[in-house]
């Protein structure tokens, strides 16, 4: 057997050489080797490039204090080869000094030898504002941590800052058979406290039957700093999704006064298939869940309404339940607000054209006690479509005025590209032509190019606005944070031109939850989400300054 492998072996590169050689007759077609040469993505210690393509520039802005002698390059490039000067680039691991001059070149080279010049400019920032805060996380972390649940995939959707400063992150992990409801608690300065749980780890995993359970929302009740979270739970005896509801003491343990054991699981409707989840409190104590249950045909808007105790109120639509069908075909909850008077917005993304599968962003106002509010758009219901085919609203934030904002992605599928969207409607739901272009904000991270993605919000003070999520660098996705004034302009005593953006890892890393630390004078900025370590994903945060 051994000796037939060789002969094929040896039959084989008879015919490869055979191929390349220019004998034999005829000859051979000669290979067109490729002249593309474009650098799609660029930063330096982490701090991204603006790239300018039409201008073949690149321009970083560098944290106040940096040393600009020994920065190192991460770049990705369709071309065989980069270069300074005479020397061959790595990506990062070549330091390049930026001291002697602000400007450096990078020389691509295709395939075919021909060659483009690309003027890196590097810019220390005046201040801090937007730059990762190293006094986060263990020494020399950077501002950057990650942390692993189990020995597989632990995904973080999101987080809550209790009244010390603590954080709080929810998601998921998998235990070896399937997915469990997981939490994490830090320290204000993002230490593992492991005081938090029973086990001193500063982790803590909840189990919701025989079947995958995952977290999507969090919310810390003020005051007694309890968690509530909620997300879904899949039920292997019925093969039925069901809302979960899981309610746990300020430290982690299951408050065994709410629901059965701390746990509380709805159905809706017979077909029992689900999609994530959106969570916030009214006044009273009382519980409201957001989320897209299927009824057998489609897709609807869900809210439920739980007392304290976790029992559903009655006094909510119709037992607790209240459906919203928006659009013709499928619509998705994925953010819920309680405003000051009790009244509930829920805001996602509806589909009206099944046949070019489009999607707008869709926000529906209620009532305190899940009424469809009239006097709010349409019936209480209003669409938007941002870009020319898909826009998925994934959060949602209301400024001291009552001016609602909701944040998401929009595609241009001319471009083939997805932006950051942010829209602004005033409290009786009408576009506020005062933000952005008549009332709309795309905005393009630019590095990759084409998929950024918006999952996250905050609304800090003045009003202005945060925006988390994730971007693709030209290989992988880094966290992604963009700063807006409270009309959505890009604030630009933010990181580079209001954006930032942060590798985690090497490979891909995605926030899906933003929460603002303050301590009544000043604040500081968490991301949080996963990032994948090469086998698996783990809970990742990253801080930044103000």
């Amino acid at each position: 057997m051994k000796k037939l492998y060789m002969l094929l072996a040896a039959v084989l590169l008879m015919v490869i050489t055979g191929c390349g050689g220019g004998g034999g007759g005829g000859g051979s077609t000669p290979v067109s080797l490729s002249s593309t040469k474009v650098i799609t993505g660029f930063s330096l210690n982490d701090c991204f490039g603006m790239i300018d393509e039409a201008g073949k520039t690149i321009a970083v802005t560098m944290p106040l204090g940096t040393d600009v002698t020994t920065l190192v390059a991460t770049f990705y490039t369709t071309g065989a080869s980069v270069k300074v000067g005479s020397t061959v680039q790595t990506s990062g691991s070549i330091t390049s000094n930026f001291s002697t001059t602000s400007q450096v070149t990078y020389t691509v080279t295709a395939a075919d030898a021909t060659t483009q010049d690309y003027t890196v400019t590097v810019t220390v920032s005046s201040s801090s504002s937007g730059f990762l805060d190293t006094g986060f996380g263990a020494t020399g972390t950077g501002g950057k941590i990650t942390t692993a649940i189990g020995s597989s995939d632990d995904v973080a959707h999101a987080l809550g800052i209790q009244s010390n400063g603590s954080i709080v992150v929810a998601g998921s992990s998998y235990n070896g058979s399937n997915y469990d409801f997981a939490l994490v608690r830090y320290t204000k300065d993002g230490i593992i406290d492991t005081t938090f749980g029973t086990a001193g780890t500063g982790k803590v995993t909840t189990a919701i039957g025989s079947g995958d359970a995952a977290a999507y929302a969090l919310v810390i009740q003020k005051s007694v700093d309890t968690i509530l979270v909620a997300g879904y739970f899949y039920n292997s005896n019925d093969s039925n999704y069901y809302f979960a509801l899981v309610k746990y003491t300020k430290d982690g343990i299951p408050d065994t006064t709410f629901g059965t054991g701390g746990i509380v699981t709805t159905l809706i409707g017979s077909s029992g298939d689900y999609t994530y989840s959106a969570l916030g409190v009214q006044s009273d104590g009382s519980i409201v869940v957001a989320g897209s249950p299927y009824n057998g045909s489609k897709y609807n808007f869900a809210l439920l309404r739980y007392t304290k105790a976790g029992i559903l109120d009655t006094g909510f639509g119709t037992g607790g339940i209240v459906t919203t069908s928006i659009g013709s075909n499928n619509d998705y909850a994925n953010a819920l607000v309680i405003q000051s008077d009790d009244t509930i917005l829920v805001a996602g993304r509806s589909s009206y054209n099944i046949l070019n599968s489009e999607y707008d962003f869709a926000l529906v106002k209620y009532t305190k006690d899940g009424i469809p509010d009239t006097t709010f758009g349409t019936g209480g219901i209003v669409t938007k479509l941002i870009g020319n085919t898909d826009a998925q609203a994934h959060a949602l934030g209301v400024q001291s005025d009552g001016s609602i904002v909701v944040a998401g992605s929009s595609y241009d599928s001319t471009n083939s590209k997805y932006d950051f969207a942010l829209l602004r409607y005033t409290k009786a739901g009408i576009l506020d032509t005062g933000f952005g272009t008549a009332g709309i904000v795309t905005t393009s991270i630019g590095i990759g190019g084409n998929y950024d993605f918006a999952y996250a919000l905050g609304i800090q003070s003045g009003d202005k606005i945060l925006a988390a999520g994730f971007s693709n660098n030209g290989g992988n996705y880094d966290f992604a944070l963009v700063k807006y004034t409270k009309d959505g302009i890009p604030d630009t005593t933010f990181g580079t031109g209001g954006i930032v953006t942060t590798p985690i890892g090497s490979s891909d890393d995605n926030a899906y939850a933003l929460g603002i630390q303050s301590n009544g004078t000043s604040f500081k900025i968490v991301v949080a989400g996963s990032s994948y370590n090469g086998s698996n994903y783990d809970f990742a945060l990253a801080r930044y300054l103000p």
